[in-house]
């Protein structure tokens, strides 16, 4: 890649940043509608039920987690408002996001980087489980919230990827390509979020999750770490990469023991895969 195509994509990609306004090309209609049912103050379940009925996938994945062990407490529902009554609003409009996300790899506009989104989608999903079941685990971070997060935290890769695309010199070269994609997804992403007026933590975790230094002392800390654990432990699961982990400041934020990051693993498994499987209906 050249200098002068890497100054222009880039001077290109701060501009759309500080425009605050920047926007995916396409993200599935059912995350929107629900999200502008839910500021409606006439909403009920009823009319909710609607709108989630005509989203094959996202019925599916609501049904699945309200009868999760996370939710069920034995008692099995088949019908989508006792699945929205269940579950709350937030987490409704937390699954249709996530569920988005899921479909973005059948959006006519992402099939040219369908071998970059498929993996980092599986990704998502698996980072979004742990966090989830890490935030289940101590106080002061919602487990749902954290869920969104991780399904969330690579959003700012896929809109570089859908601009570059466009531009074949930057693909051409790998490498310069990763360590652009490294550099600029988390401020992208943190401004793709701020523009769908998602919750201020989840924008801090997505922002800061790679380096949670720069969010040690700020309200959102144990949201950030949670979200920097949970994408180390997707990534990282044998005996000598948990050590590690267990020896960061994102973990030892989160307030756990430090000898439990295999316990919790372990421990973490049961709760993951049905958490994968529920996000992957």
């Amino acid at each position: 890649m050249s200098s002068q195509h890497a100054f222009v994509f880039i001077q290109a990609l701060a501009d759309d940043v500080n425009s605050r306004k920047l926007t995916l090309p396409s993200f599935p209609n059912v995350a929107t509608q629900i999200r502008n049912a839910l500021n409606d103050d006439n909403c009920t379940v009823d009319k909710l039920a609607i709108i989630v009925s005509r989203e094959a996938k996202l019925s599916a994945c609501l049904l699945k987690l309200a009868n999760s062990a996370q939710y069920s407490r034995g008692n099995r529902t088949v019908d989508i408002p006792s699945a929205i009554n269940r579950l709350g609003l937030n987490v409704v409009q937390n699954t249709a996001m996530t569920v988005a996300m899921r479909q973005l790899e059948l959006e006519k506009d992402y099939h040219a980087i369908t071998d970059k989104l498929q993996p980092l989608l599986a990704h998502s999903v698996d980072v979004a489980a742990y966090a989830h079941t890490l935030a289940s685990k101590q106080k002061g971070v919602n487990p749902d919230t954290a869920l969104l997060a991780g399904m969330m935290h690579g959003i700012g890769k896929v809109y570089i990827w859908s601009r570059a695309v466009k531009h074949e010199e930057l693909f051409a070269d790998t490498a310069s390509m990763e360590e652009l994609v490294a550099a600029w997804h988390c401020p992208v992403g943190k401004s793709i979020l701020e523009s769908w007026c998602l919750p201020d933590d989840v924008v801090a975790a997505v922002e800061h999750y790679l380096h949670f230094e720069d969010a040690a002392q700020s309200e959102y800390a144990k949201m950030v770490a949670t979200l920097s654990v949970a994408d180390l432990l997707a990534a990282n699961d044998t005996p000598d990469e948990l050590e590690s982990i267990a020896e960061t400041a994102e973990f030892r934020r989160l307030g756990l023991p430090v000898d439990s990051v295999g316990e919790f693993m372990e421990a973490a498994n049961e709760d993951v895969e049905a958490l994968r499987a529920a996000l992957s209906a």
